[in-house]
Formats: C-alpha cells, sequence, structure tokens
C-alpha cells in the first residue's frame, strides 16, 4: 500500500469514527428522551412467546425470539433490547454515510448530512423501539449492500460467501427479504464483469479480479462466480430450512403459511376455478361475514376465524396441508391472471397516497389499543413491565411518526426518487445505482402486491435507501452550480489578490 492510499485508508477510517460518534450521541439523546418499550401486538407476541418458552412460530422469524431472550436474560428489562436496537440503528445510518462518501463519491459534509437525517427518520426512531425485527434485518440489509458493492468493486469468492451469509442470516430475521437475497445471488457476481468507475478510491482495482483477463476469460470467470454464489445460497439457505423444520418438528422450510399470506393478498382476484383442489370450491358468502372482493378486508380474510384462510384450514385439518393448497391456489391465480396482480398492485400502491387511509393505517401500525390480557402478564411476570394503557401512550417517536406523513409522500415517490439520481449522477456510478434501484423496487413491489393492508413497515428498509440516493442527489446539484461557482469565485479573488501583490513588489523594486 502506498503512502497516497494509506493516508486514504486512515482518513476514511477517522471519518467513520467520527461519524459514528455524532450519529450515536443523537441516537442516545433521543433515547434518554423516550426510552419507551412499543408492540407491535400480533408480532411482538409471538416474538415475546419465543423468547419467554422457546416457541418456534410458523410465520415468523424464531431468530428474533431467541435474541430477546438472550438479551434480556440478565436484566430482565425489554430496555435493554431497545438500546441494542438504538446501536443497530446506529450502525446502519453510519453505514449509509460510508456508502455515499465510499462507492457513490458523495462530499463527505454532504454524506455526513444525510447519514445524520437517517438517524432521525420517522420510521428508524419508532421501530428501534418495538419488539419487531425491522431494525435489527435493516442493519443486517445495510452489511449485505456493502458486501455487494465491495464485490463488484473487487471481485472475491471470500466476498460471495460472507455475501450468501449475510443473505440468510437476514431472511431468518425477516423472510420479506428473500426477494433481495435470491435475485441478489445472481445480479450481484454478473455486475462484477463490468468496471465499476465509481468509488472514492478505484485505483487499486485496475487489473485487479477478473477485469485484468481478456473478454472470454472474463464471460467464463463471471459464469462461476455466478454458479458459486448460487451454491453458497442454495446450501445456506437448505441449512436454515432443514433447522427450522427440525425446531418446528415439520418439513424443511421458510415457514408454514407462505400459501396463506399470498392467497390472502390476492383473495380479491379469486374465482372458484382456480382452487387447487375442487371439492373445497364452494367457498361462497355462506361461509364467509366478508367480501373477496373489497381488497380493503384481505386482513380480515388472513386472520378471522371466518376468513378464507381460516376456512381452508378447516377443510384440510392440517395447516401443512392447508398451506399447500393455499399456495397452489394462488399459483393458478398467478398464471390466470397475471395482468390483475399487477393492476391490484397498483391500487394497493395507490392506496398509499390517500391519507385519510393513510392516517388510519398509522394508527393499526401503532396498536393503539388495549394489550391482550395473556400479553400484559407475561409482560409484568417476566420483564416487569405494566402494559396497561402502554397502546395508547403519547410519546416523542409515535407523535413524530404520526406527523412524518409529507416525509412519506417522498418515500412513495421512490421510483421518481431514484430516475432523479440516474439522471443527476450521469452514470458516474451506474452499477451501484442500478443494483440500489433493485432492491428498492423489490421492496417496493413486497409492499404493494403482497400485502393484506398498506402499512408503513414495509418502507422501512426504502426510507434506508431513499436516503442514500437523495444524498446522491444533493451532492450532484451542489458539484455542478453552488460549489464550481464558490470555487471560481474564490480563484478570482486569489488571482487578484496575486496580480495585487505582484504589482506591489514590482513598485518597491523601482
Amino acid at each position: 500500500m502506498n503512502i497516497n492510499n494509506k493516508n486514504q485508508y486512515d482518513d476514511g477510517r477517522l471519518y467513520l469514527v467520527s461519524l459514528m460518534i455524532g450519529v450515536f450521541a443523537i441516537k442516545v439523546i433521543i433515547f434518554l428522551i423516550d426510552p419507551t418499550v412499543m408492540f407491535f401486538i400480533a408480532d411482538s407476541s409471538r416474538y415475546i412467546d419465543t423468547a419467554v418458552s422457546s416457541y418456534i412460530p410458523p410465520d415468523r422469524s424464531f431468530l428474533y425470539g431467541f435474541l430477546i431472550k438472550w438479551l434480556t436474560y440478565s436484566s430482565q428489562s425489554l430496555t435493554s433490547l431497545v438500546l441494542f436496537q438504538v446501536m443497530c440503528s446506529t450502525a446502519s445510518c453510519v453505514i449509509a454515510g460510508y456508502v455515499l462518501y465510499r462507492f457513490l463519491s458523495v462530499n463527505r459534509a454532504v454524506a455526513t448530512v444525510f447519514s445524520l437525517l437517517c438517524a432521525i427518520a420517522p420510521l428508524q426512531l419508532i421501530y428501534e423501539r418495538y419488539v419487531l425485527t425491522e431494525t435489527v434485518s435493516l442493519l443486517l440489509f445495510a452489511l449485505f449492500v456493502v458486501i455487494a458493492f465491495c464485490h463488484i468493486q473487487l471481485p472475491k469468492i471470500r466476498t460471495l460467501f460472507f455475501l450468501s451469509l449475510a443473505g440468510v442470516i437476514l431472511i431468518a430475521f425477516r423472510l420479506s427479504y428473500l426477494p433481495v437475497v435470491i435475485i441478489g445471488a445472481v445480479i450481484v457476481p454478473g455486475l462484477a464483469f463490468f468496471d465499476a468507475h465509481g468509488g472514492r478510491d478505484g485505483s487499486y482495482t485496475e487489473g485487479a479480479g477478473i477485469r485484468g483477463a481478456g473478454i472470454r476469460k472474463r464471460i467464463i470467470t463471471t459464469c462461476l462466480y455466478i454458479l458459486l454464489s448460487c451454491f453458497f445460497t442454495f446450501g445456506l439457505h437448505y441449512a436454515y430450512k432443514a433447522i427450522n423444520g427440525r425446531l418446528s418438528d415439520k418439513p424443511s422450510a421458510y415457514q408454514y403459511c407462505a400459501g396463506f399470506h399470498l392467497i390472502s393478498s390476492w383473495a380479491p382476484l379469486l374465482e372458484k376455478e382456480d382452487y387447487s383442489d375442487p371439492a373445497i370450491g364452494g367457498y361462497t358468502d355462506n361461509y364467509i361475514h366478508f367480501s373477496l372482493r373489497d381488497r380493503f378486508q384481505r386482513m380480515k380474510h388472513r386472520w378471522s376465524y371466518y376468513g378464507l384462510t381460516s376456512y381452508l384450514f378447516r377443510s384440510y385439518g392440517s395447516r401443512i396441508k392447508a398451506d399447500k393448497a393455499a399456495r397452489d391456489t394462488a399459483l393458478n391465480i398467478l398464471h390466470r391472471n397475471p395482468l390483475g396482480i399487477i393492476k391490484l398492485a397498483f391500487r394497493s400502491y395507490m392506496d398509499y397516497w390517500n391519507t385519510a387511509l393513510l392516517k388510519e393505517n398509522l394508527q393499526a401500525d401503532r396498536s393503539a389499543r388495549e394489550y391482550p390480557a395473556a400479553l400484559t402478564e407475561i409482560l409484568k411476570s417476566h420483564y416487569h413491565l405494566y402494559g396497561e394503557g402502554l397502546g395508547f401512550q403519547k410519546t416523542l417517536t409515535n407523535q413524530y411518526f404520526f406527523n412524518a406523513i409529507p416525509w412519506f409522500m417522498v418515500l412513495f415517490s421512490l421510483p421518481f426518487v431514484i430516475a432523479a439520481a440516474f439522471l443527476m449522477d450521469k452514470g458516474q456510478h451506474l452499477i451501484f445505482l442500478a443494483l440500489l434501484a433493485c432492491f428498492a423496487l423489490l421492496i417496493l413491489i413486497n409492499s404493494t402486491a403482497l400485502i393484506h393492508r398498506n402499512t408503513m413497515r414495509f418502507f422501512h428498509p426504502d426510507e434506508w435507501i431513499a436516503l442514500v440516493f437523495l444524498g446522491v442527489i444533493f451532492d450532484r446539484i451542489l458539484k455542478r452550480r453552488f460549489l464550481p461557482t464558490v470555487w471560481e469565485r474564490f480563484r478570482i479573488k486569489q488571482i487578484g489578490r496575486d496580480v495585487s501583490s505582484t504589482s506591489s513588489d514590482c513598485s518597491e523594486i523601482k
């Protein structure tokens, strides 16, 4: 390593340390003002059950429940979990600044500003306090992005392994990232074929890895990397499914309600001919209390006793068989009416722009109601926390959350933000931005095409991505208009001073 590279490395490390201290200071101040633990009743109850009794939920992460158990074993307080999530969120914000500075060549001051903005973003702050997987999984996603960028810039087999490892841990905490992880396993080594010109210091990559070879060898090596990436991903995911199956005493699988999730998401499109078993095709108004055609009833079809998935469960008498039938039926809908699914997803996307509906869904996300007696009893006996009235408590972060609707509108406009970033960057960092845009759009599709109701929870990772893209836009605007103008003015003044000084010196000589 030459002296210049060593100085840049030391300088970059010092920047990261100072950024981490600044972000953590902000997080700690807000934590001291608002350390309240919050619960999203359905999900949080399952995670608490896992922590208390090692219960393995059929449709949620079991790893997060064990994490709660490990973090609260000594303290017997969920405040230690919140503090841990605050530190995870701090790391996510620092990584956002690192990605901007290191890979996207954003000015250090701008990268710092957007890292700090990430630290006070509404979704980041509120979900730090919830007993939910959002904050931990976001950190893993941010690490996944950094490892992917590192492989694109300097392809190595070990980075592919770490990418696959980060991916399987990510989906172990939150399965909704599965499309990102699977598609990333293919396109990340594929993008490494191209020259990544972007980055703070890209000179060391010249002639490194596969780029020093001829075109034929580059193609062969890239194909080999793709195969290795798929092998690592398949092997690790197979192991995860086997572990989940053994713990659940069921066949190997990511979870056991994926079919229920799909069919309730696409319930408005269901026709009798879509049922995988004609014997259960008699699902008519005689069996339900909710309309199939009403997309706002999908939540009830997923969770109510009188809903669609409950009917399938009663028909088969087995969760495994009912879920398989639901999955097959949902795939029949996809094969028969893919355009209908696209239209339904677009309507769900447009529902986010309805402010009245958005406010209603924010209240649902907040779980502003009395907690069940079973949950409050566990909280009291195991964590010394009194849950009575906690759902109605007004705190700094949840009031900030309710009043952040203008910011949420920016998140809903993420495709336009991405397009603006591409135009402003003019292809200088095309590979990195393209990969990040792909991940953002996959997450956006998940938040519109595979939902039971509109919820801001699904936009949590896209908030992080949006701030990265906005940082790129802001940086390019400054560099093209403001900074060059200031620099030119400075140079003109400096030249004028030099000329005056030279003239004065000449006069003195004379």
